[in-house]
């Protein structure tokens, strides 16, 4: 379960309500790739520390294969592209509706991406690890 609290932000500040936005919508995205596929047991976690925020998922959805991970891998490392970021922070409500994981790596520094632990039903799941400089 996630809960992002603003704290004692102000709302009307917009560089904090576009860095919540992409937050929930990073948050989305990774929850709405692991409900397809399949998953029926996932933990997100976020931290903040001094230099990075840390958003991290696990799940038990259908295992993948050497290639499917590859390819998340290579959508989540791509480039941070702080100009995707502010524009797509700025549509509070209609962040990134679905586009997936391509944008997610737009959002954020690095990723690490591994087959999670094998379940009971025999399929590993997956475990991504977000990190994000402030």
């Amino acid at each position: 379960m996630y809960r992002l609290v603003a704290g004692s932000g102000d709302w009307g500040d917009s560089a904090l309500r576009n860095n919540l936005e992409t937050i929930k919508g990073i948050v989305e995205e990774l929850l709405c790739a692991s409900l397809k596929r399949g998953a029926t047991k996932i933990d997100i976690g976020y931290e903040e520390l001094d230099h990075e925020l840390r958003i991290s998922l696990t799940d038990n959805g259908k295992s993948l294969q050497p290639k499917e991970l590859a390819q998340i891998r290579k959508l989540l490392n791509q480039p941070r592209r702080m100009e995707i970021e502010n524009y797509y922070g700025q549509l509070a409500g209609e962040w990134m509706a679905g586009k997936g994981l391509d944008l997610v790596g737009m959002m954020v520094d690095r990723a690490e991406v591994e087959p999670g632990e094998k379940g009971a039903e025999g399929q590993e799941g997956l475990r991504i690890v977000l990190h994000r400089k402030k």
